[in-house]
């Protein structure tokens, strides 16, 4: 709680200069807010700085349904190559993963941890399967083992084992080597 909210102080003019960015990139709302499973399945709404257009998720679903490629890498990975949803700004924002940067509010009201597993969806809580109740049994992360180790380029399978060995082998070091990890892996924009 106190690491976010001096964050949130130190990152506060970045964080106005990119919600002027998002609004003069393309209309509609300076934040994007999801459903996601916190500790102990408690579901709250995390908050993004918008990187895709309105109605995003109808998109997808259309697009998903139009075209199989997609709907295969889709569903193995939960993302998307070349998403056509995601806006110029916002294509800039996920590869240095600024737009996480407003989670830094959900770590402050207790909801979000800065180091943990990754804040799975609702619709994502079956295909976890035996993964869910040690995931969920914890604080999801602003960042964590499989984002600095896999980021976006490992199957949905491979970052429910990552989060595992996470929490099972958790200790202050390895958070320790996490954010230092972080902060290179962002600089780089490497597997956004």
């Amino acid at each position: 709680i106190f690491g976010s909210g001096l964050l949130l102080v130190l990152l506060s003019p970045l964080l106005l200069f990119l919600g002027v960015l998002v609004v003069l990139d393309s209309p509609g709302p300076i934040f994007f807010r999801q459903e996601r499973l916190g500790r102990n399945l408690q579901g709250f709404r995390v908050f993004k700085f918008r990187t895709m257009v309105v109605n995003a998720e109808k998109k997808l679903a259309q697009l998903l349904e139009e075209d199989p490629v997609a709907k295969a890498q889709y569903e193995e990975f939960h993302k998307l190559d070349n998403d056509p949803r995601v806006t110029k700004l916002g294509s800039f924002l996920r590869k240095f993963s600024l737009d996480e940067l407003p989670q830094l509010w959900n770590v402050f009201i207790g909801e979000m941890s800065l180091s943990g597993p990754r804040a799975y969806m609702p619709s994502e809580l079956d295909e976890m399967g035996s993964y869910a109740p040690i995931i969920l049994r914890v604080h999801p992360g602003m960042t964590g083992w499989w984002q600095v180790l896999g980021r976006h380029n490992t199957t949905f399978k491979k970052r429910l084992k990552m989060d595992e060995y996470y929490i099972s082998n958790w200790s202050l070091w390895m958070d320790v080597y996490i954010f230092l990890k972080t902060f290179f892996v962002v600089i780089k924009g490497d597997g956004a």
